[in-house]
Order: C-alpha cells, then structure tokens, then sequence
C-alpha cells in the first residue's frame, strides 16, 4: 500500500475555506489526507480520484465531496479543468446543532443524456 503524506491546507487557518482553480495538463497529486472536508468539481476534461482504495472518475459537470482524514489521490491524463473547496470541519460544525458532524460520502453525477 502507498505511504499517505499529511497536506498542511495553510489557506484554511484564517479563512476556514480555500476554493482554487485548476487547469492541468497530466497531472498527479500522490495519496494524502487532510482535516478538511474537500470538493472537487470537474468543470472540464476528465479526473480519476481515489477515496479509501476506491477508483472514481468523474466528467464534466461531476464533483465528489471526500471526508476529512480520508487518504485520496488524484489524476487527471489529459487537460483538465477542477475546482477544489477545502472547509475546515470544525467550522462547519460550529453551524450544526448536533455534537459532531456526521460522515459524509457523496458523489453527484449530472449527465444530460
């Protein structure tokens, strides 16, 4: 199995969200984890993401939403356009009633076909 690396999301300190965009052209992010819950939304091209050993590829007009502290890594072959959200989940709990905020596992798919 691959040797997770800690990404420190130095964005996230003051703000408690960090949204950047992406254009790549094959590119590779190793498998890491973060405290932050991470959106990843394809706006064009195409993007396989791995969450726990699971293989996702998504289209345009796709996102997947990945837990903190879940190990994830991403690829995309050829160009690509992404837009990646980071929220701290300590800020999102501060908006919730419930003592802790629950897991979160989605992947939305919007085909017009």
């Amino acid at each position: 199995m691959k040797q997770a690396i800690y990404e420190h999301l130095y964005d996230l300190e003051n703000t408690n969200i960090a949204i950047h965009y992406y254009t790549n052209r094959g590119s590779y992010f190793p498998a890491h984890w973060h405290p932050a819950i991470e959106l990843i939304y394809i706006l064009n091209g195409t993007a396989e993401i791995l969450v726990g050993g699971v293989k996702h590829t998504l289209v345009p007009g796709e996102f997947i939403v990945i837990d903190s502290n879940q190990i994830h890594e991403s690829q995309c072959a050829l160009a690509s356009m992404v837009v990646d959200v980071h929220v701290s989940r300590d800020f999102l709990e501060s908006y919730i009633e419930e003592p802790v905020l629950p897991g979160i596992d989605c992947i939305f798919r919007c085909r017009s076909d």
